[in-house]
């Protein structure tokens, strides 16, 4: 995580005191909820992705996704 600078930091202090009180809360709002996004992006990077092979599915035919394929008349009798 980096660190704000004191230029940053000094900039922020400066707007916040010209905000009237109700502004001020969404802002304090607004900083928790970055807060907490940063810290759940943080806890989704830590989790190592697994790549996982797809040689051993073979060769998939041509049709074989197809909707027809897959529900033949089901589908057509459900939605009737």
């Amino acid at each position: 995580m980096m660190q704000m600078t004191d230029k940053q930091e000094q900039k922020i202090i400066k707007i916040l005191r010209t905000l009237p009180h109700d502004k001020a809360d969404e802002l304090l709002d607004f900083a928790e909820y970055l807060k907490t996004k940063s810290r759940a992006t943080r806890q989704l990077k830590s989790h190592t992705q697994i790549d996982l092979p797809t040689y051993h599915l073979g060769r998939i035919g041509k049709n074989a996704i197809d909707r027809d394929t897959l529900y033949g008349e089901y589908l057509d009798r459900k939605f009737d």
